[in-house]
């Protein structure tokens, strides 16, 4: 069988989109070895990039003329599928392209934009008008879909009248097997010596960052003097509300804004944190849960959509919106070892669940379900 799965969406700069493909792609691969592999690239991808590495007799690489979900996509694929002779089409988003005639799969990482558009205020009413309608031509055209939570799969539940006979939840894995990193180069790139706690997250709005900015100042008040805040992530737009914040709470020298980072840098920020919290208002996953866990950070994480699910019983849960709340949650952490030993060792336990491995077997089995529901149509 001749598989295509489209990976244009993994860019150099990786998002969770991307982390998603190079970590399945290659398990697919080594357990699928019997099919045909037809991956469709970026053509811009750099030469380290981990698809770019991926080769062996059952694989093609397709370079498109693609950045991000775009109109041209629903152009070019469907062309491309023919010319290939492709048995089934893996898209990894909410907008599959139109035209395809084959069995389909889709994953569905969330609905943030349907939900809640007031958190993406850039967006314009053309690119509201696209997500909307091409998310419910997907979720009629598509054979099977994969939700990456049980929280994602109640709301497309919610969302259409899609059957839950139709979704498969399939959780991520894990990208990283060892996250022991030297701390000399965090240290020098940012000039700290000093502890500080990590957050992993783009600057947007439902990340909820100015939570954490005040908690933060609220410890800096009651004499956690030596602490400083380490926020990693792309930047939206034109979106500057939490270094607006920070300077407005005189923090801007210890509150540190890294901007997008390597998975080498990432690793070693992860590795000597002294805690790590996810503020988010919305996940459909959130990998740095897990790979804080696997780098033995104790985890602090807001109590909304999926990510209850991911932390299970190995990290602490604040209400979303209370400062208060995380700030006393991050000094217990801070002050009771024992406490933070006890999440430590969870957490590892925890991540060792997420695996590529068991989401690649996964995967699989939806195929073969995609092909059996197209041939009964």
């Amino acid at each position: 069988m001749n598989i295509c799965i489209d990976a244009h969406l993994s860019e150099n700069q990786l998002t969770g989109i991307g982390r998603y493909l190079n970590g399945l792609i290659p398990e697919l691969i080594q357990q699928g070895q019997r099919h045909y592999w037809t991956l469709l690239l970026t053509d811009n991808l750099e030469s380290n990039h981990p698809l770019s590495m991926i080769s062996g007799p059952n694989v093609q690489k397709i370079p498109v003329g693609l950045r991000g979900p775009s109109l041209k996509q629903h152009l070019v694929t469907s062309r491309i599928l023919r010319t290939n002779n492709i048995d089934l089409y893996h898209h990894p988003h909410f907008d599959l392209p139109y035209r395809i005639t084959v069995p389909t799969v889709a994953t569905i990482h969330d609905l943030k934009y349907i939900r809640h558009p007031h958190f993406f205020p850039k967006k314009s009413l053309l690119k509201t008008a696209y997500i909307h309608h091409t998310l419910k031509h997907t979720l009629k055209r598509a054979n099977r879909i994969i939700a990456i939570s049980d929280f994602t799969r109640n709301d497309l539940h919610q969302f259409s009248n899609t059957t839950s006979n139709k979704i498969d939840v399939i959780h991520h894995g894990l990208d990283h097997p060892e996250w022991k990193i030297s701390n000399a180069k965090i240290h020098h790139a940012l000039n700290l010596e000093n502890p500080y706690i990590l957050c992993i997250a783009e600057k947007r709005p439902h990340k909820n960052l100015t939570t954490l900015i005040h908690a933060f100042s609220q410890m800096k008040r009651t004499g956690y003097m030596d602490q400083h805040l380490v926020i990693c992530g792309k930047s939206y737009s034109d979106y500057t509300v939490p270094e607006d914040r920070a300077r407005e709470l005189g923090l801007e020298d210890i509150i540190h804004f890294t901007g997008y980072v390597s998975d080498e840098t990432m690793a070693t920020l992860y590795n000597n944190a002294s805690l790590f919290v996810l503020p988010s208002l919305y996940e459909g996953f959130g990998f740095p849960l897990l790979e804080a866990m696997k780098a033995g950070v104790p985890v602090i994480a807001a109590n909304t959509t999926a990510i209850p699910e991911i932390v299970g019983d190995a990290g602490i849960l604040f209400e979303a919106n209370n400062h208060d709340d995380l700030a006393k949650k991050m000094q217990n952490i801070i002050d009771n070892q024992s406490e933070s030993q006890r999440l430590i060792a969870r957490g590892l336990e925890r991540a060792t669940y997420f695996t590529w491995a068991r989401a690649a077997k996964s995967t699989l089995l939806c195929y073969e379900r995609a092909i059996r529901s197209h041939n009964n149509e």
